[in-house]
């Protein structure tokens, strides 16, 4: 796990959202958004970088699936262009 600490934050519809957070909030925020089938895990060197933390806040989700769990969906439809 990376550095870091698990966060819950409220999305606009008042759903729950888990990341994970490190650095200092109120510096400049980077989110890193990973793909469907990825969690956190693709941002541990990043988030364990003390160059990046100490300059910016790190903002991850911790994992779609997670996600979809805690909010009941159970099935996604995804549209490709």
């Amino acid at each position: 796990m990376p550095t870091g600490s698990e966060k819950i934050i409220k999305s606009e519809d008042g759903s729950d959202i888990s990341t994970i957070a490190a650095g200092t909030p109120g510096k400049t925020a980077i989110v890193f958004i990973h793909g469907m089938a990825m969690s956190f895990a693709a941002w541990t060197h990043l988030f364990d970088n003390p160059a990046l933390s100490s300059d910016f806040y790190l903002v991850s989700l911790r994992s779609f699936f997670i996600e979809m769990a805690r909010s009941g969906i159970n099935t996604v439809t995804i549209d490709c262009i």
